[in-house]
């Protein structure tokens, strides 16, 4: 029961932290983006419509062509959108930190330092 008890420590811990109230306050405002939610749906849409398009026995390469340009349109709007990037920068912070928690509690499991020897591969003796 330590454990969980620990697991549910960290998951406090982590809640709290600036960078997943950063992540938080970055899906209110992509969720809240009108515009964005909008481009969301279309470039679903557009997905959709490629799809069929390849799937049809007639392919037809000049629709084919025009709808990748516009999907390739959407994907820059969206791509280029503040709250996107913002979500996307947050997401990363947060997804790096669990791999590190993930590497910190394996090696503590497993009792590997992750040392080779060899001085080349890491950043020195700890």
């Amino acid at each position: 029961m330590e454990i969980l008890q620990a697991a549910e420590l960290l998951g406090q811990a982590l809640r709290n932290d600036a960078m997943v109230e950063k992540l938080n306050t970055a899906k209110e405002l992509y969720n809240e983006d009108t515009e964005l939610c909008s481009l969301m749906g279309d470039y679903d849409i557009k997905q959709q419509f490629i799809k069929s398009l390849f799937e049809n026995e007639k392919k037809n390469a000049t629709a084919i062509a025009e709808a990748q340009k516009e999907i390739e349109e959407l994907y820059l709007k969206i791509t280029s959108n503040e709250n996107f990037i913002r979500l996307d920068a947050a997401q990363t912070v947060v997804s790096n930190m669990i791999g590190i928690i993930n590497e910190i509690i394996s090696k503590a499991i497993l009792g590997d330092d992750g040392c080779t020897h060899n001085c080349s591969t890491c950043n020195g003796c700890h």
